[in-house]
């Protein structure tokens, strides 16, 4: 369990996750929680088990104690006995399936089964229409641990329909960067949207993220408010992109064009810094969240409206 602390005796939190520079929605997530959790001054200074594939290279800053590499089985179980031997307190894992090797991530159990310390692991993507070989990893992942956080509460109410049951569990929101309230209509027309109904996804961009539906949806939807303008901003996941190139993407430009939806959905093919991204949601008028919420369901709602 996890060790009591005093004004005298703080924990020691190491975050296991991608980091930056690593361009990966995760390692910013991570950055942002381990800045807002090292300001409170409740623990000692945060340190990050980063994980990265063996072809790349990131100049980490000083947090950075411990580097996974993603495919080497042996890299996870050597890292989790460095841990053991420090004086970490506890762990907290940022679980999204295409982070770690292996089948749906199955690699991360090799360091989960090794590690002594207590794991708190924060669920990414929590989804009820996923493989079953998935799921059985997802279970063995959330028993290893202490305790699992979500980012929507709809979460836990998948997981207790796919049989995973959390020791303890907690919903925390995803959160957002604190920003000075700017004019919607002034962040459109920095971006060239002034008169627009702008709706946005954004995330590195990857299959099951229900997409395609969204855009189906949109024919009827244009023909109702023909100043929609549907933004899908991220680039390819990297792992994607090894694995199978542009094929979602260039599926999903195909989908676009056979609905002749050119003037009502634009790709942002690239990683936008955090003032980029800023300034697009300024300019949103709908967010869909394809994590929690299936996309299929956004679409249908649309339609009805």
């Amino acid at each position: 369990m996890f060790k009591a602390y005093s004004s005298c005796t703080k924990n020691r939190i190491a975050y296991l996750s991608t980091y930056p520079p690593n361009e990966c929605g995760i390692a910013t997530f991570t950055k942002n929680i381990v800045e807002s959790v090292d300001k409170l001054g409740t623990f000692n200074p945060s340190v990050i088990i980063a994980i990265h594939g063996k072809e790349e290279l990131y100049n980490y800053d000083q947090r950075v104690k411990w580097v996974i590499i993603r495919d080497n089985i042996s890299s996870y179980v050597k890292v989790a006995e460095q841990v053991n031997a420090s004086k970490v307190d506890v762990i907290n894992l940022q679980h999204e399936f295409g982070l770690y090797g292996g089948d749906f991530g199955e690699y991360i159990l090799h360091f989960l089964d090794t590690v002594e310390k207590p794991v708190v692991t924060t669920l990414h993507t929590v989804n009820e229409n996923i493989d079953p070989r998935a799921i059985v990893v997802l279970k063995k992942i959330v028993k290893i641990s202490a305790a699992v956080v979500v980012i929507a509460s709809p979460a836990i109410k998948i997981l207790e329909k796919q049989g995973i049951l959390p020791k303890m569990k907690a919903v925390i929101p995803h959160g957002c960067p604190e920003i000075n309230p700017f004019s919607s209509n002034a962040a459109k027309e920095s971006l060239g949207l002034d008169g627009r109904l702008v709706m946005t996804t954004f995330g590195l961009l990857s299959r099951g993220k229900g997409i395609e539906y969204a855009i189906e949806a949109l024919p009827q939807v244009v023909d109702r408010e023909p100043t929609l303008v549907y933004l899908v901003i991220g680039e390819t996941h990297p792992q994607v992109r090894k694995q199978e190139g542009e094929r979602y993407r260039n599926k999903l430009v195909k989908l676009v064009e056979d609905l002749g939806l050119e003037e009502h959905v634009r790709f942002q093919n690239r990683y936008l810094t955090k003032r980029e991204l800023i300034k697009c949601l300024q300019a949103t008028d709908i967010y869909i969240h394809h994590t929690f919420a299936p996309t299929r369901l956004v679409a249908e709602h649309l339609r009805m409206q």
